[in-house]
């Protein structure tokens, strides 16, 4: 099929006899050109950042008109809500058919109306690119029904692996592609390149839908090859013989071969929802997840307001000296090289209120009460317990003083939160105090508190990364972020070849005895998730005989 549409002159894709409404025709015709042009100067690009989507800026309204940004404003939910009942957008074997052909080459027909599918795509790359995107979501998932029902809506009209699959296309990665690959998975060479590229786009194809889960592999296979280009095969050989775990198991398999770290575990592990005879250490690749699944790694990356992060890499493993040692044994077991460094000794939900407000002020109040430092970076735990919940990103506004506010903030919102209506009723002033500083901040309504704890864009970072995971405390001392299936006495463990620690839990289950996996003593593990731990994130704990000290452990 993909040779059929690389050949293609034209691809017709038609969308049903239901004509747009005018909104549609008016978004395709008239905004998305108009926009496109105010957005080729750099400068407007980062204005258009700043205005955001609804575009009732003073400054903007001056540039395209008052009655031009009035009209967007009225028709971008029915636009959204046109594709989003598209079911030609939902289907997986769209990604092939949408990815490989010149997107110049396909037609969207729509009853007598045809738009190009390029210009969806434009409008939908601008979105991403000066990070409407966020906000649009929250507006769209409040007016349409189904919006949160089809998550990666946006994505989805950007059509990112046609985006994507253009710079395979030669012999050498393009440069742009090679810097993001770095980025993203670790990646420098050209062979863990194109095959990271193939577990990005696995991991793409979970918010799209196949009648069978094995299409989720085989849909994309069109794909890929161009992505490995002329010197890698795919070693996947299409069959609906066998069942979908041992599809998911091979590719795994595959992957891990060609890949130069353990990224890949990370997209692993006891998450909701998935396959439940799958491998521990083998991710679902037919699982939308909970909200937000992906890696820490890229969490982070995504944070809005925030200068790009400090790649994680607690094995050391950039400069060669931690490269994988990972094999699979077997049909179900893949064996691992590590150390054991501690357990988790306490564990708490990180939770949230309707608002996306953290509310589990009881830990806050706990740990910012402590006047000991932390042992092994020596910062107080309130600043500790902050860096945990936002996983060491760097805002662009940060300081001791903003942290020590929210804090504040956080626990004063609670407090009156516990009241209960009556309370609140009777006591609107909130007076909130400061045991650490020497100051005190203003009385603060409560309807103003928590706007502004809505507001502030350590609230947001917090939401992003710490929503859906638990709030780790080890025998040893250190604080983490861990999967929400994490419970005491889950093992923390640096396994070579691995930039986040894992969490791994003994299975009952023994391992036969054998001599290409003796010297794991007989114990399995389960993969429960990777981990945040603070104060080991970047290599603290690596020394000259880490490789030597290393223990061999079988994950099933």
């Amino acid at each position: 099929m993909g040779q059929i549409y690389e050949a293609a002159r034209t691809v017709l894709v038609w969308l049903g006899t239901t004509e747009p409404p005018y909104e549609v025709y008016w978004v395709v015709r008239c905004f998305i050109p108009r926009i496109l042009e105010v957005a080729r100067a750099a400068s407007n690009a980062d204005f258009l950042q700043q205005v955001g989507p609804e575009l009732d800026h003073p400054e903007i309204i001056q540039l395209l008109g008052k009655d031009f940004c009035d009209e967007w404003r009225k028709s971008y939910p029915v636009y959204f809500n046109f594709f989003l009942k598209k079911r030609w957008l939902t289907r997986g074997w769209v990604v092939q058919e949408a990815a490989i052909p010149h997107s110049e080459d396909i037609v969207l027909q729509c009853g007598r109306v045809q738009f190009a599918w390029s210009d969806i795509n434009k409008l939908s790359a601008l979105i991403l690119r000066v990070r409407w995107d966020e906000k649009l979501i929250h507006t769209l998932g409040e007016l349409l029904p189904d919006w949160k029902k089809r998550p990666g809506t946006i994505d989805r009209l950007w059509n990112s692996t046609k985006a994507s699959l253009s710079a395979f296309r030669r012999e050498k990665v393009s440069n742009g592609m090679a810097h993001w690959q770095k980025q993203r998975w670790g990646a420098t060479t050209d062979e863990a390149m194109r095959h990271a590229e193939v577990l990005q786009t696995l991991h793409r194809l979970r918010i799209y839908n196949f009648e069978n889960p094995l299409d989720h592999i085989y849909g994309a296979l069109g794909v890929i090859q161009r992505i490995l280009g002329r010197n890698y095969q795919v070693e996947v050989d299409p069959s609906y013989d066998v069942s979908v775990e041992v599809v998911y198991t091979q590719v795994t398999t595959w992957l891990i071969k060609r890949l130069s770290n353990l990224d890949i575990l990370g997209l692993a592990g006891l998450t909701e929802g998935r396959l439940p005879n799958l491998p521990s250490w083998v991710p679902d690749f037919s699982s939308h997840g909970p909200e937000h699944y992906t890696s820490l790694q890229r969490l982070r990356q995504l944070a809005r307001g925030s200068d790009f992060p400090r790649t994680f890499d607690t094995t050391s493993t950039a400069d060669g000296s931690s490269s994988h040692g990972a094999r699979s044994h077997g049909s179900t077991t893949l064996v691992l090289e590590g150390i054991l460094i501690d357990r988790v000794s306490k564990t708490q939900s990180s939770e949230f209120d309707r608002q996306n407000i953290f509310s589990n002020a009881t830990w806050l109040r706990h740990l910012s009460s402590q006047q000991s430092v932390y042992e092994s970076t020596g910062e107080s735990f309130m600043d500790v317990a902050v860096s945990t919940l936002i996983a060491d990103v760097k805002l662009l506004k940060d300081s001791q003083e903003s942290r020590r506010a929210w804090v504040q903030k956080c626990i004063t919102y609670d407090d009156t939160m516990s009241m209960g209506d009556e309370g609140i009723e009777n006591s609107r002033m909130v007076m909130p105090t400061e045991t650490s500083t020497q100051h005190s901040y203003m009385a603060i309504p409560e309807d103003s508190l928590s706007e502004s704890l809505i507001k502030d864009p350590l609230s947001k970072v917090v939401h992003l990364i710490a929503s859906g995971r638990r709030l780790l405390e080890t025998e040893k001392g250190y604080l983490g972020l861990g999967s929400a299936a994490s419970e005491v006495d889950d093992e923390v463990w640096l396994i070579r070849g691995s930039r986040m620690p894992l969490l791994l839990r003994k299975s009952s289950a023994k391992t036969s005895y054998d001599d290409d996996i003796r010297d794991t003593n007989g114990e399995k593990y389960v993969l429960v998730g990777e981990a945040y731990v603070h104060g080991i994130m970047y290599g603290e704990l690596m020394t000259d005989d880490f490789i030597s000290r290393c223990q061999t452990i079988s994950v099933v």
